[in-house]
């Protein structure tokens, strides 16, 4: 399954994902990509760069066993995955 980041931004999209899935995720925040002007920017206002809403997200659950061909096709559309989130 695949979809675009809610309101709630990449919080909101893994809240999402453990609720529908009945998981309880552990979320690394540090090795989330945030733009350096983005943190800086939301630093400044006092935003959670990570919940906000977001634009130009997708995150993608794959069985593993699929891992490497969503890779291949990914990989060049975006330049920029993260393989998993523990």
């Amino acid at each position: 399954m695949a979809w675009g980041a809610p309101e709630g931004g990449d919080i909101g999209s893994l809240a999402v994902t453990g609720t529908a899935n009945a998981l309880e995720l552990r979320i690394e925040e540090d090795c989330l990509p945030v733009a350096e002007p983005v943190r800086r920017t939301c630093e400044l206002l006092g935003f959670d760069p990570l919940h906000l809403a977001n634009e130009g997200r997708l995150l993608a659950v794959v069985p593993e066993a699929d891992r490497e061909l969503a890779m291949e096709v990914l990989v060049p559309l975006s330049g920029e995955l993260l393989p998993r989130i523990c």
